[in-house]
């Protein structure tokens, strides 16, 4: 097989990421979300837990940098990051790309928010979060957002494309002592759907 068909064969798998299983164990919601450490595209570390008590995060895991799809989810939260910020949260985007990449990706495509590598040990953080898709070697289109306290307030699984207002909506629920009490999880493709008490 060609170079080119090979690369052709890879990208034309994307949609095989979300299949209709039902994703591996991760956090579930309200329980505390995995702790890491990763480099962004700078080559700085990044630790979730350096955000306990002062910001909600939301993660978006995302298969590979310069894709066609995730080039579209990645700078749509570029033109949408205010509305993140407006509720004082952290976007922190992480596939298993290495970190020269990332940095490259962010360049290109003026990505001004955290890239973070999961390239080594490969894909630890996503398996941690139960996205990892051990036959292609990459982390499945996901969103986790974590509250303040440390805790997965939501977690959803993404077929094909990101809706950028639902990360943004629930954020919007998240106010100080409220806490998630339900979720209903319909694996890849459904909604996750949240009440705040």
């Amino acid at each position: 097989m060609s170079c080119l068909a090979t690369r052709l064969a890879r990208f034309s798998s994307v949609s095989s990421l979300n299949s209709t299983d039902p994703p591996p164990p991760g956090p579930g919601v309200g329980s505390p979300a995995p702790d890491f450490t990763l480099r962004d595209q700078f080559g700085q570390d990044v630790t979730l837990s350096s955000f306990v008590g002062r910001k909600a995060v939301a993660l978006l895991f995302f298969p590979w940098a310069f894709s066609n799809v995730c080039t579209g989810e990645m700078t749509g939260i570029r033109d949408r990051l205010d509305e993140f910020l407006t509720f004082d949260t952290e976007v922190l985007a992480i596939s298993t790309d290495p970190t020269y990449s990332l940095r490259v990706f962010a360049d290109t495509d003026g990505l001004n928010f955290p890239l973070l590598s999961d390239f080594w040990p490969h894909g630890s953080v996503a398996s941690a979060y139960g996205v990892f898709d051990t036959d292609l070697g990459v982390a499945r289109r996901s969103s986790f957002v974590v509250d303040k306290e440390g805790s997965s307030a939501s977690r959803r699984a993404i077929h094909a494309g990101r809706r950028n207002i639902e990360q943004v909506e629930i954020l919007g629920g998240l106010q100080p002592g409220e806490r998630v009490i339900t979720s209903d999880y319909h694996g890849y493709g459904g909604a996750d759907f949240i009440d705040i008490q």
